[in-house]
């Protein structure tokens, strides 16, 4: 006669990660991406009624960003529009470099080209920026598309970790009571 093979119990160690610091960490890491994304989309916002003058593109040019861990098929590296302006404000002249509140690359180049395209160098521009502080601005005020990408991040990441903190004590727990103990006797044999 043989016994089953039995799933092996969760040490204290696996069970306090897979349990408690694995959820944690999804919540701490949504927080901070919700809270981080939420303060850029009020920004954005905000750059919507921000005064505007006139600049002009003084460099325009795509930035390649290599991922520092070596992919055979680039994966990681991304593209950058690098664009950059000059404006005066009240006689003193600043420089930028953002384009929008949500800047962002891509492992595509085309989308690269494309602003490249749009702000070639020497172009004039109307520079938006921020009341008081000039040297905080950009050339598309307002909420973009992207603008909803990392606060929604951050909330995935939260409720994943929620999920996680409800569900995975209830998991292991019926797995630890799904488990016969050494000398029990109703345990399922398999006879030969």
């Amino acid at each position: 006669m043989h016994r089953a093979k039995k799933t092996k119990a969760l040490s204290p160690a696996l069970k306090f990660i897979f349990v408690r610091l694995f959820p944690l960490i999804f919540l701490v890491a949504g927080a901070g991406l919700a809270y981080h994304g939420i303060h850029e989309f009020m920004g954005a916002k905000d750059s919507a009624n921000w005064p505007v003058a006139d600049g002009r593109v003084i460099a325009s040019s795509i930035t390649l960003h290599q991922d520092d861990i070596r992919h055979r098929d680039r994966v990681g590296d991304t593209y950058h529009a690098k664009i950059q302006y000059e404006f005066s404000v009240e006689g003193i002249t600043y420089r930028g470099n953002r384009i929008t509140a949500a800047d962002y690359g891509s492992n595509d180049p085309a989308h690269a080209r494309r602003l490249v395209q749009r702000y070639p160098e020497g172009k004039v521009v109307q520079v938006h920026y921020k009341p008081g502080d000039p040297e905080v601005c950009l050339l598309k005020p307002g909420i973009q598309k992207l603008s909803w990408l990392m606060p929604g991040a951050g909330l995935a990441f939260f409720l994943a970790g929620i999920v996680m903190a409800a569900f995975l004590p209830m998991l292991v727990r019926r797995q630890e009571h799904a488990m016969p103990g050494e000398n029990d006797d109703n345990w399922p044999h398999s006879r030969q």
